[in-house]
């Protein structure tokens, strides 16, 4: 018996896409005496991420966009999965942020998944942890679903801080004692 769900319709689509835009490339590349190698420059792999969040144990691994094209239920289980765990709040997900934790997974070139500690953030939220932590800003992007805080296990929060900070891509807080970094979508900034 076949389960249908959601990373499974995904993967099939993704690999029925690629056979036909094989099959289409092919046929194209026959057609124009090009070898198919030649149409295949612009064709681009899926990008993907992988993380559990801390506070729910709930799991996000697969494909979000293919190209420039933003995968829309992965954008939906993404807002889901990334919610404000305190209250159930749901926002949507910066694209920029995705990217970004893409870009920090491959220069860490780590196969553990991330572990997030907070996405998404709602007002009510964010003022109760302004009241009882350290270090949370009055308007921070978490608000905004502009930020995430990250950390991979095995791998030192030092060298996670330091290849975000390098590809200059937004924020980064570094929180050596708390084990994790923090990265949003808003000016290129750093601090601990």
């Amino acid at each position: 018996m076949t389960i249908f769900n959601r990373r499974n319709f995904l993967k099939q689509s993704l690999f029925l896409g690629a056979g036909l835009v094989t099959s289409l490339s092919a046929a194209k590349a026959e057609a124009f005496n090009l070898p198919a190698q030649q149409l295949f420059q612009n064709v681009k792999e899926p990008k993907t991420i992988s993380f559990k969040c801390l506070h729910t144990g709930e799991v996000f691994n697969g494909a979000y966009k293919v190209g420039d094209q933003y995968i829309k239920d992965s954008l939906r289980h993404l807002r889901y999965v990334l919610r404000d765990h305190r209250d159930g709040t749901t926002h949507d997900i910066d694209r920029d942020l995705l990217d970004y934790m893409h870009a920090v997974k491959m220069r860490a070139n780590r196969d553990q998944d991330f572990v997030v500690l907070s996405g998404f953030r709602s007002h009510k939220t964010n003022a109760m942890l302004r009241r009882t932590t350290t270090g949370v800003a009055k308007n921070s992007f978490h608000m905004e679903g502009r930020a995430i805080d990250i950390r991979i296990p095995g791998y030192s929060v030092a060298e996670l801080q330091k290849n975000a900070h390098q590809l200059k891509l937004g924020g980064v807080g570094y929180y050596p004692k708390s084990g994790f970094v923090h990265i949003d979508t808003g000016p290129i900034r750093d601090w601990s």
